[in-house]
């Protein structure tokens, strides 16, 4: 297949991305201009993350019963145009915080819907890779909104930034025209022909795995915050301890990725999960920022770990099912932000940050025992797989 249709779609992501990641770490800004204190900002943030694992579940279903995925991403981007440009005129914080909840469904559903096609579309021999690109441009919409986003909203106002988050939008559903639908042919996978119509133990085993090291990675960057708080560190510090982890680590998922094509993806996720392993207790015994920036380094690389998953998940599950599967992969990063950062806050209390960090290694340890139990497709299968489909 040509590269054409994964260009288009790694724009449109990057696209949306930045739509989201700019403005939410801009909320709380905004909120408070409007009046807001610290309760009601926290309230706007939690809304989001229900409606996102809502927006993925469906359309994970959507991808699956239907098929019409194109359509469905043109139409889940049109509804957050509308919904960025009703926010460009809200005056409230409670009317913002109303719409953030339809937004944080468009963005669910855009998102997977973009990774679902992208699993449907790639072979397994560069299935790895073209995960590896959506990864990377997630690290890349970062960098770019934490430099635009911010002197956008202080120059000329959040509702002009709101109404350029509308037009980026809009472009996305515009090059959703151009998308190219998977084709509908169904595909057997190694299992049995009676697994066909569920998604399996051995899926079951490694979404269990997922969850489990999401927890152990968005635990650890948040309790890494909390702990350079209390030692004293500048909201600077911490924030430049974020990027040096994120830049250093950037073209790891593009390794990665690569390489799992290659040599396959389930030991590559065991080293992922291996190298946070490490992580936790370093961040745990930090004391300095030399300390806290190569923790974050190791952290970084375990965050990237995410195309190898959802490369797996696609090798293992039969064609009709690739949708909900990695819906559910992205429905439990949604479920691991908000679990981790209740668990993390409770422990940090009773507890202190060193005794948390090392409990915490509990997560990434079942991770890998989880994972060591995963059957990884053989290429063989793979292979003949695609042949058919091609036929």
């Amino acid at each position: 297949m040509s590269h054409r249709p994964h260009i288009l779609m790694a724009v449109a992501y990057l696209l949306v991305l930045c739509t989201g990641f700019g403005m939410g770490g801009l909320w709380p800004v905004y909120l408070r201009g409007l009046g807001a204190g610290s309760m009601e900002v926290g309230i706007m943030n939690a809304v989001s993350g229900p409606a996102n694992l809502v927006g993925a579940l469906l359309c994970g279903w959507l991808s699956d019963r239907f098929r019409r995925r194109r359509e469905t991403f043109i139409f889940a981007c049109s509804l957050f145009t509308l919904t960025w440009g009703l926010m460009s005129r809200a005056t409230t914080w409670q009317q913002l915080t109303a719409l953030n909840l339809l937004a944080g469904f468009c963005f669910g559903m855009c998102t997977n819907m973009i990774v679902i096609m992208t699993g449907l579309l790639s072979e397994a021999s560069s299935r790895g890779r073209r995960f590896g690109v959506l990864t990377f441009v997630s690290s890349v919409s970062l960098l770019i909104t934490g430099l635009l986003w911010g002197p956008i909203a202080d120059s000329w106002g959040f509702p002009t930034l709101l109404v350029i988050d509308a037009i980026i939008c809009a472009a996305c559903a515009i090059l959703g025209i151009f998308f190219t639908e998977p084709p509908l042919v169904r595909t057997a996978t190694a299992g049995p022909a009676g697994q066909r119509s569920s998604l399996g133990m051995n899926y079951t085993r490694l979404l269990a795995a997922t969850l489990f090291a999401t927890i152990a990675t968005f635990g650890a960057g948040f309790g890494r915050s909390v702990a350079m708080s209390q030692l004293g560190y500048s909201a600077t510090a911490v924030g430049l301890t974020t990027a040096i982890g994120g830049a250093i680590s950037l073209p790891v998922p593009l390794v990665l990725g690569g390489l799992s094509d290659r040599i396959g993806r389930k030991r590559l996720l065991i080293l992922c999960y291996a190298v946070g392993l490490a992580a936790l207790p370093a961040i745990g015994f930090a004391s300095t920022a030399w300390g806290f920036w190569g923790a974050s380094v190791l952290l970084g690389i375990m965050s990237t770990c995410q195309p190898l998953q959802q490369a797996l998940a696609t090798d293992m599950l039969p064609r009709d099912l690739v949708g909900r599967g990695l819906a559910l992969l992205g429905s439990a990063q949604a479920l691991s932000i908000l679990t981790s950062s209740l668990l993390v806050g409770a422990a940090f209390q009773g507890l202190g940050a060193r005794t948390t960090f090392l409990l915490w290694t509990i997560a990434p340890l079942v991770a890998i025992a989880l994972l060591s139990q995963v059957r990884e497709p053989s290429r063989a299968v793979e292979t003949a797989h695609e042949v058919g489909m091609s036929g």
